[in-house]
């Protein structure tokens, strides 16, 4: 007969040297990672919008940890929102993303967009949203499909070729976003 534990996550959302993980894996068949996100969480005293996106992050980041070393199950794929130059605009597209059923998270580190790129990569995202000032004016988004670009990108042998391809990224009326990622998702 299989044990399970199931591990709450509170204050403490890491995986190394974390001894109730360890005692947990040590002790049981299957450990199940909890981190509840309940009201005086997220509205509390001290509630703001850069508080949620560093716990969204962290959270995120959790979650990744967890399922590289198999201990968690796959998740909705992440799609990262990308600002060079207003962070607000892109807290709201990742609002509308997460009310429209996608996981979602805003970058808030450095402006280098080669710096946010990587961050998306190495969070695994599957789709980056790119809102500049460019695309604003335009109306419109891009969105970059991350794992199709990096598929692209084995068989591209110069940077003039890699420009001129630009396959797994699409600009498409800034209205349309929430029906743009749903189609390049599947869902």
């Amino acid at each position: 007969m299989t044990s399970t534990a199931i591990l709450w996550y509170r204050r403490d959302l890491r995986v190394h040297d974390h001894p109730a993980l360890r005692a947990a894996l040590d002790a049981h068949d299957r450990v199940v990672p909890v981190f509840v996100l309940d009201d005086a969480l997220l509205h509390g005293r001290y509630a703001s919008p850069a508080r949620m996106t560093f716990m969204l992050g962290c959270l995120g980041a959790l979650g990744t940890a967890l399922r590289s070393r198999g201990l968690a199950g796959d998740v909705e794929p992440l799609v990262l929102v990308l600002s060079l130059d207003d962070a607000a605009r892109a807290f709201a597209t990742a609002r509308e993303l997460r009310a429209a059923g996608f996981r979602a998270e805003t970058y808030t580190g450095t402006k280098k967009f080669g710096d946010q790129l990587k961050y998306a990569d190495k969070r695994g995202a599957a789709l980056a949203v790119i809102e500049g000032g460019d695309e604003r004016a335009a109306g419109q988004i891009t969105i970059k499909n991350l794992a199709l670009g990096t598929e692209l990108s084995k068989g591209i042998k110069s940077r003039e070729e890699y420009l001129g391809a630009r396959q797994a990224q699409k600009t498409v009326a800034r209205a349309d976003l929430v029906a743009a990622v749903r189609e390049l998702l599947g869902r």
